[in-house]
Parts: structure tokens; sequence; C-alpha cells
């Protein structure tokens, strides 16, 4: 009977410890979307074949490859903090890449994930992997978002963007916008300009 007892206690305190860590992560996520600096990234166009999987848009960033000369001595694998600031079009750019976790500012935790000579042959690259990849939609509005983003993110277009939040490296996607609106906004948008055309 102690036996049963025993193993009971064990599985509640392991369902208590599991609780604790997954609200503890959620905590920190929700801490770094309300009190991180926000920042704007401009994305890239995706292989539409794979710009949409299931209930998400696939994101690509045109700061995940930068010239070697901002990180020298990185290779594969390393976890780096890349420092970024505005330009003056208020977009999020990679300043410097660094080992070592700044003492302040605006810098977010990344991966290197290539390093190599860029198409043209000029200048070597590193490519990077950021923390978010992937921006979730409600099912009904997915396709539509999907089309919505792959058409204003082409080469003439490029006029889709997302906001982050940052805090102590930590980055949390915030919103995915196309025209300067809401991606839900510009949804409703053209729907309604479909209506009245």
């Amino acid at each position: 009977m102690r036996k049963k007892y025993w193993i009971f206690g064990v599985f509640i305190l392991l369902a208590i410890l599991q609780i604790a860590v997954s609200a503890s992560r959620i905590r920190k996520w929700e801490d770094v979307l309300r009190t991180g600096t926000q920042l704007r990234l401009r994305t890239e166009p995706v292989d539409p074949y794979d710009a949409f999987r299931g209930r998400y848009v696939a994101l690509d960033f045109e700061e995940e490859i930068v010239s070697a000369k901002l990180g020298p001595d990185l290779k594969w694998g390393d976890e780096v903090y890349a420092l970024l600031r505005e330009d003056e079009e208020g977009f999020a750019r990679i300043e410097k890449l660094v080992k070592v976790r700044p003492a302040g500012g605006s810098y977010l935790r990344v991966k290197v994930s290539y390093i190599g000579i860029d198409s043209s042959g000029d200048d070597e690259k590193i490519h990077l992997l950021f923390p978010f990849q992937r921006f979730y939609l409600e099912e009904e509005i997915a396709p539509a978002a999907e089309k919505a983003y792959r058409t204003s993110n082409s080469e003439d277009e490029r006029d889709a963007y997302v906001t982050i939040r940052i805090k102590n490296g930590y980055g949390v996607l915030e919103g995915l916008f196309i025209e300067g609106k809401p991606i839900v906004e510009f949804l409703r948008a053209e729907e309604a300009k479909g209506e009245d055309g």
C-alpha cells in the first residue's frame, strides 16, 4: 500500500514540476511582449511551395544574411548576439555580431547557420537563424494571408514586415504587417475592395 502512495506522490511532484516549467516559459515570453523594445524587421520573399504550412506563415528576413565583417571569427553553429540599430526608415539593422552578451542596448540572440561567399563572389556572408520563423494565424484566414503575404513580398513590392519585441536577447514576434496595416486589417480592407468592385 505504501508503494502506491509513493508512486502517486512522485507522479504529483512531476506534474507540478512540469506545470511550473511551462508557466515559467510562458511568463518569460509574456514579459518580453509586455516590456521589451519594439523593432520592425523587413521580410524577404519565400519559396511559394514552403510559404505556408498549416496555420502559420513561414518568414525569412533581410537581416538573416549579413557581411562576415560584422562578426569576424565566427563559425557554423555559434550562438551570438546581434547588436541592432534602427535605420532611417525605422527598420532594425544588424550593426555587429558578438559572442559575449552585451551589457545594454537592443540585441537579439541568434545562431550562425552558414558562412560562405555570396552569389556575386565578392563578399563572405554570414547566414543567421532568428529565433522566430513562423507567424501563426487563425485557420479561417490562413489561405488569404498566405496569398497576400506572398504577393506583397515579391521582388517588386517588398512592403511586408513584422514587429518584434526584444528584451535581454530574447525576441518574440508581435505582428505581421502588409502596406503598413496589421495582416487581419489588410485582409478586411482587401475583402471590402472586392465587394465594392
